[in-house]
């Protein structure tokens, strides 16, 4: 004999989602499903389900305008475990597959960092929410226009992170740049010298090396080189005289005239 509870429908196959559900909890505003199916989900028996259920009024008008006001039992919640619960399972098995391919495509996307993909999964949460959600309250929009700035400012961090990177990778390329140039302007001034008559005499001459380093530099660069004062050799102790420089230091060798520079004052006084 037919059960009382119950409406005819057209037999359905949990794998043929194309069939619309027509029984009492199909019935049901959305929300309640919803409610049933975490519910189940959550392993509570029919035994506590189904007070919960009757005894609300959104299912009492249902059930009182489309069934009679016949209460939903436990048969009409074990036809919708079967079917209607497992669709409703699934779909959401089926959205964390998508959103996990979804989630692996923003990783690669974004270079393998995880904070932009979660990011970006994130706000289409959110977007999905505002969009479907029924009875928005004031205190749901500020909750998600706060966990939008969260996002947001986390973006902006993840953008100065990148901009700071990118400044660190151009001062290591200018000073790689400059470490290049100088190496390429040592060698060519050592090639020079090593082929500069001038820079041979002074070399071999009797001048201290400190001496010999203020010529040959003034002999290379001329104008552009900064000359130091040179230690008095008679006295160790004392300071240098900034006003010294190598021409002013006597010496026992006569260097020939600076032919090749710009060292006119480098050579030095011959004594007898």
């Amino acid at each position: 004999m037919p059960d009382p509870n119950t409406i005819p429908v057209v037999p359905q196959t949990p794998d043929d989602p194309a069939h619309a559900l027509v029984g009492k909890i199909a019935r049901l505003p959305a929300e309640i499903r919803e409610e049933v199916n975490h519910r189940l989900h959550d392993g509570q028996p029919a035994s506590e389900i189904l007070p919960w259920l009757n005894d609300l009024p959104a299912v009492k008008e249902v059930l009182d305008r489309q069934f009679d006001g016949q209460p939903i039992i436990a048969q009409n919640l074990s036809k919708w475990r079967k079917i209607g619960y497992r669709r409703w399972l699934d779909k959401k098995l089926a959205s964390t597959r998508n959103l996990g391919e979804h989630a692996a495509k923003l990783l690669q996307a974004a270079g393998g960092r995880l904070a932009p993909a979660a990011a970006a999964v994130a706000s289409g949460k959110l977007l999905t929410y505002l969009d479907i959600a029924r009875d928005v309250t004031p205190d749901d929009i500020v909750k998600c226009s706060v966990a939008a700035a969260h996002l947001a400012k986390a973006e902006q961090d993840n953008a100065r992170v990148k901009i700071a990177n990118e400044r660190l990778r151009q001062a290591e390329l200018h000073l790689l740049l400059k470490r290049d140039k100088m190496q390429r302007d040592d060698v060519a001034t050592r090639l020079h010298i090593l082929n500069d008559a001038r820079a041979k005499e002074i070399a071999s001459s009797s001048e201290s090396e400190a001496a010999k380093i203020e010529i040959l530099g003034i002999h290379t660069y001329g104008d552009d080189w900064e000359q130091r004062p040179l230690p008095d050799p008679d006295n160790n102790n004392a300071a240098p005289d900034a006003a010294q420089k190598p021409s002013d230091k006597p010496s026992n060798e006569t260097l020939p005239p600076d032919t090749h520079g710009t060292d006119t004052g480098c050579a030095t006084e011959n004594h007898t």
